[in-house]
């Protein structure tokens, strides 16, 4: 059988046109996004397995999303100190509290994204070419995981110092919407923190303990756990590392969830002619438990991912 073309009338290519046009339209955005390259300076620790773990998963994540990340990383030292040519960089993106510091000392017109900084120790900048993703939580979530955990608590006792105050302010707000009593104990030097101590486990349902070095270190964290456990007042902590030396249970973000939200900046960052999202608390998270704990407390637990998904749905 022999095969004739037939020629298509107007209003059949006018269609087609309409068509294709519409076809387009409903592409997802990655897709015009293909081909796009992204030359990024990581910052940090040259050596650290997780700064490598989160170039690798931040670059997958973007190949998802049809875009290439070419990076360079550097020591925190030898970028600062050689002052490396930041314009032949789209973005930068320090590691850690040091490499932020540090950068927040320096003018630079380059974009920045500091990761794993803590909330406490940000200083925002007037520039719009800066942003962050803190390592640690908002005080309302550590308080729907309370809820959750120890749902008659009444009062939950936080030890801070100046570098946390914002975080005990914040706090404080929060516990309004829960029907909680705060009671904050400021400590300004390491002498003060057992007395502190002392008086925030016999007056709380709960110790809270966040990310500030000045109280939570390796000179005193084995006697804030022993504290506590002798006063049978749990620990809701902030890493895994916590959870797992004696806290109850933790919120914690993770390599992935950072690389995760890492990728969605820097998609935002290519969609919207180089701009920068505000500085923002993680959006992914995990929950650990100690259930060894909870049983000398006579505690009962969910499991870790039940209680994410009811601090999550809490959340919407």
């Amino acid at each position: 059988m022999m095969a004739f073309s037939q020629k298509k009338s107007p209003r059949t290519r006018w269609a087609l046109c309409c068509t294709l046009v519409a076809i387009c339209l409903l592409l997802p955005p990655a897709i015009s996004l293909a081909g796009d390259s992204i030359k990024v300076a990581f910052i940090g620790k040259m050596n650290s397995k997780n700064q490598q773990k989160l170039v690798t998963q931040t670059q997958q994540q973007l190949q998802n999303r049809a875009i290439t990340l070419v990076v360079d990383t550097y020591a925190t030292d030898t970028f600062f100190n050689t002052r490396q040519n930041e314009s032949s960089y789209d973005l930068i993106v320090t590691v850690g509290n040091r490499a932020a510091s540090l950068l927040e000392e320096r003018t630079t017109e380059t974009p920045t994204i500091s990761t794993f900084t803590s909330s406490m120790a940000y200083k925002e900048k007037p520039s719009p070419h800066h942003t962050a993703i803190f390592i640690d939580q908002p005080a309302a979530r550590y308080l729907a995981l309370i809820k959750e955990i120890l749902p008659y608590s009444r009062t939950v006792s936080l030890l801070y110092s100046d570098y946390s105050e914002p975080f005990y302010q914040q706090l404080k707000q929060a516990a309004t919407t829960q029907q909680l009593t705060i009671n904050g104990k400021k400590v300004s030097a390491t002498s003060d923190i057992y007395n502190a101590l002392d008086n925030a486990v016999k007056n709380s349902d709960v110790l809270l303990a966040i990310p500030d070095p000045t109280i939570y270190n390796r000179h005193t964290i084995k006697t804030i756990f022993l504290t506590s456990y002798q006063d049978e007042v749990p620990i809701i902590g902030f890493s895994r590392s916590y959870t797992k030396a004696g806290a109850i249970s933790s919120l914690h973000s993770d390599i992935s969830d950072i690389s995760k939200q890492l990728a969605e900046v820097i998609s935002y960052f290519i969609q919207n002619s180089k701009k920068l999202p505000a500085a923002s608390y993680p959006n992914y998270f995990h929950v650990s438990t100690n259930h060894k704990v909870a049983h000398s407390l006579s505690i009962p637990l969910n499991d870790p991912e039940r209680l994410l998904q009811k601090i999550i749905a809490k959340s919407r």
